[in-house]
Formats: C-alpha cells, structure tokens, sequence
C-alpha cells in the first residue's frame, strides 16, 4: 500500500505545497490542485500499487516516492532510518578545554565574557584551577578518548588552555603540559596529542 511516510512534513504557502523527508531533507514540490489530488488518491482504494497512480499525477507520485516521501511498503520508514543512522558517526572527544584561570589581566574590547566592563567584571570568579582538578580533568579526558575508540593517530586529540587568561595560572599550565608529555610514553591514546592556547 502507498502511503505518505511518517517522516514526510508539508509546508504550504499559496498555492505552492512542499513535501519532505525528514531523514533526507530533498523537498518536492507540488501545484495545490496536484496535492489535493494526491491526497485524494492516497484515501482511495487503488493507492496499492504506485503503477495505480491517476495517469496526470504519475511523474509527481513517482518523484515521491524517490525521495522516500511516499513508501510502498510497511518496513520503508525502517529501512530508511536504519540506512540514516548507519551513515551517523560514533561520537568521539578529542577536544578538552582547560579553563586554568577565569581571571584576566587586560580588559579588551572585544572580550565576549564582558571583561571591559568594570560592572560586569566584579561578578567574575577570581578562581584558578588546581593541581588537584587538572588532573582529574586530564583522567577524565583520557577515560573519554578511550571510550569512543578514536582513532587517535589520525584525529589528533587537543588539549586547549582557555580562560580567562590561561596564563595567569602559569603554574597549572606548565603542570598540564609537563604531565601529558610524561604521559605519552605510557597512554598510547595520548601519543599524538596537541595542546594550544588562547591568550592575549
């Protein structure tokens, strides 16, 4: 039985109607007399097969159903999401952000974080990351690139030092980097990893 899928959405607008597949997002486009027709043939009894489709309505039914907008069978919409979801890569972490210091030690004017402005600056934390948390961070990033089987030899992971001014907890920063480059030797996942920053 031909049948609208269920992804298919309209959008109407005068007498344009436009029809699409949710999952592959290709709208047709139909007259409003042409839709209502469909609609029509669609209730009807002879909507088994799209060779039953009314002779001034073929090309149209026959462009729907090439972009999934009309199904032939009950497993169609299945099949379509199956394909959709095998083509979705595996999530992966390879990025982690190393807030080291929410301080900062200008006042920029482009500062998205509201820095040059003395109001907004006296609600700003004045912490820094500890020893203690940057390792936690670190276990924690690693735990993660394991987890999603990142190929790390060809997706890099990156740590970025962020803030604030990341500098501003020098201390931190050369803790982080002088643990990750002992890490390498024994962290196979690690290896590869590349670590910038962003300061002023």
């Amino acid at each position: 039985m031909v049948r609208l899928s269920r992804y298919t959405h309209t959008f109407e607008l005068d007498d344009a109607v436009a029809l699409y597949h949710s999952l592959r997002m290709k709208p047709v486009y139909l007259n409003r007399k042409s839709y209502e027709d469909l609609q029509a043939w669609l209730a009807g009894p002879s909507c088994v097969l799209l060779e039953n489709a009314p002779e001034g309505l073929r090309n149209e039914i026959n462009e729907l159903a090439k972009y999934k907008i009309l199904t032939r069978t009950d497993d169609e919409d299945d099949r379509v999401l199956a394909f959709v979801k095998s083509k979705i890569p595996t999530p992966a972490i390879n990025v982690c952000y190393l807030i080291t210091s929410e301080q900062c030690n200008l006042a920029c004017k482009y500062c998205f974080l509201g820095n040059n402005d003395s109001s907004k600056r006296r609600n700003f934390s004045l912490e820094n990351m500890t020893k203690e948390t940057a390792d936690k961070a670190i276990d924690f990033f690693i735990r993660q690139i394991k987890l999603s089987g990142l190929d790390t030899e060809n997706n890099k992971p990156i740590i970025i030092f962020y803030g604030g001014e990341p500098l501003v907890n020098y201390d931190v920063l050369i803790y982080v980097a002088e643990k990750i480059n002992k890490m390498r030797g024994f962290e196979k996942c690690i290896k590869n990893l590349e670590m910038s920053m962003v300061s002023n």
